[in-house]
């Protein structure tokens, strides 16, 4: 593998259209159900929560693929933030109001979630920030981001990430931009030991085979769900935090 600080220094450089709709397109294919498990794990978490009165945002929406989901579950079209044209483009096929930067919203938002994004960001902190200050006072955010460098492989390289976080670490940045944390666990254990069988034995690029990945979807997601309380605490493929918007940050 190569070493994670090296591999960041070749993220930077990284274009916006890392990989493209095409990628995208497949994983929202391939992995469908361990979306669905992402949207009900945000959904979940904001269930005791007042009610968020249509004002969601999905930041760094892609193509969509979360967002459907969501409006899907709870009839409330989120709006997005895509910095790429090519992605932003297919948000707006499907339906939903895409802005380019968060400077282009036209409003605040009850609930912020983000979905494997931060990672892609060089300055997080800025991020989280400006995340912050599109939020009502007492509004949530969702994250939802890669753990370990133990797990760093090629793809991280290919899809332009520039870290992958320990639950320890996030927190912290989230408590130094504003947030009051409510919740923060690690997920996917199953997902963990897979990423690092194939770190060590996978394909040379880094990237799964539509193959592998449905067999995790359809077969494994229900062992790694059946797993996931006993582990959250110490290990997973990602990490999980309900961030609250302290009053008058």
């Amino acid at each position: 593998m190569t070493d994670s600080r090296s591999a960041r220094s070749g993220a930077e450089s990284a274009p916006a259209d890392y990989a493209g709709a095409r990628f995208l397109l497949r994983i929202e294919e391939d992995l469908k159900n361990y979306n669905a498990w992402i949207v009900d794990t945000f959904l979940r978490s904001i269930a005791d929560r007042a009610p968020i009165d249509g004002k969601v945002l999905d930041f760094g929406c892609g193509i969509g693929t979360l967002s459907r989901i969501f409006h899907e579950r709870t009839g409330i079209r989120p709006d997005g933030i895509e910095r790429d044209a090519k992605q932003r483009s297919v948000f707006g096929e499907r339906g939903f109001r895409g802005f380019a930067s968060l400077a282009e919203a036209d409003r605040q938002y009850d609930v912020i979630f983000t979905s494997n994004v931060l990672e892609h960001i060089e300055d997080d902190a800025a991020a989280l920030t400006e995340l912050r200050q599109r939020l009502a006072d007492g509004g949530t955010l969702l994250v939802y981001v890669p753990a370990f460098d133990l797990l760093w492989t090629r793809m991280d390289d290919k899809i332009g990430h520039h870290r992958r976080y320990t639950r320890g670490e996030l927190v912290s940045k989230l408590e130094r931009t504003g947030y009051t944390v409510r919740q923060s666990r690690y997920c996917d254990p199953v997902g963990f030991v897979l990423a690092l069988a194939f770190r060590l034995i996978g394909s040379k690029d880094g990237e799964p085979s539509s193959k592998s990945l449905r067999l995790f979807d359809r077969i494994l997601l229900p062992f790694t769900k059946a797993f996931d309380p006993m582990f959250s605490r110490l290990l997973g493929k990602n990490i999980f935090v309900v961030a609250q918007k302290k009053r008058g940050a």
